[in-house]
């Protein structure tokens, strides 16, 4: 399962439920080294939180553009399409849902 813009809290609440049901869920984000932070570094981008990793171990996070080349820094994103959504059942969308 794929949840794009899963770092905010219905993509929270969700990857908690699918970890809860063993399934592997890869949450795409613009920096997944911020969003797995032990602190919130920045409002800026998405955050889950090392605890929260390690909690639902089933969910991982993966680097991608989300269509704003602006926020990229690096190359962590790119093959994000073949790596991650070409394995996937099931793909969420909740990019700049929620606030």
């Amino acid at each position: 399962i794929v949840i794009a813009g899963g770092t905010g809290k219905v993509g929270n609440l969700l990857g908690s439920m699918l970890d809860e049901k063993n399934h592997k869920t890869s949450v795409l984000c613009r920096n997944a080294f911020l969003a797995s932070a032990p602190a919130r570094v920045s409002g800026d981008f998405g955050w889950l939180g090392e605890g929260y990793l390690r909690k639902h171990p089933s969910v991982q996070l993966r680097d991608w553009d989300g269509g704003d080349m602006l926020d990229i820094v690096g190359c962590d994103f790119l093959g994000w399409q073949d790596d991650t959504l070409k394995k996937a059942d099931v793909v969420v969308n909740l990019v700049g849902g929620y606030t």
